[in-house]
């Protein structure tokens, strides 16, 4: 049984703990025609089995066939209630009714979806040890609205802190497998 998000211990999960988990589900999904609520289905309960958090499905023309995509979020007025904070989104080519994944394909969509939890976990973190406060946001003056609210997004302290730990945990993912 998963404890609550108030007592469940972060520090246990890292980059090959969740892609092993994840890839315990290699046998029912690489190379099976499920369709795409059949393939979440089985995402989700594993997940939601051992971390307390959301995961959504979502569609969009923009993802490309045989493909999932992985967004995240963390919500900190949910931590705050200490109720489940974290959420995985998986996005899915909208009208696509069957997936059927590569070895290749589902191990990387494992990768991004560990890579994107830790994100979201470090943004927990963050909030936690300022007491839930927002620090101010970064203001850009680009004119132009989409760039302006990128430079926002990517300006902003605490989206450097976790990309940065991105980019590490990738630098240091591909060096061992050199």
């Amino acid at each position: 049984m998963i404890a609550l998000t108030k007592n469940f211990d972060w520090s246990v999960l890292n980059r090959n703990s969740i892609i092993g988990l994840l890839c315990s589900l290699t046998p029912e999904i690489v190379k099976q025609e499920l369709t795409v609520d059949q393939f979440h289905s089985k995402i989700t309960t594993l997940l939601k089995k051992y971390i307390p958090i959301r995961v959504r499905k979502s569609f969009s023309n923009k993802v490309d066939p045989e493909f999932v995509y992985v967004g995240g979020r963390y919500c900190s007025y949910h931590d705050e209630e200490h109720k489940k904070c974290i959420e995985i989104i998986l996005q899915y080519r909208s009208g696509q009714k069957i997936i059927n994944l590569t070895s290749k394909r589902f191990e990387s969509m494992c990768g991004t979806i560990a890579d994107t939890l830790l994100h979201e976990i470090i943004h927990m973190r963050q909030f936690r040890r300022r007491n839930f406060k927002q620090l101010p946001d970064y203001a850009s003056t680009a004119e132009k609205t989409e760039l302006r609210q990128e430079q926002e997004y990517l300006g902003c302290t605490d989206e450097i802190d976790a990309y940065g730990f991105n980019i590490c945990l990738l630098y240091t993912s591909d060096a061992a497998d050199e």
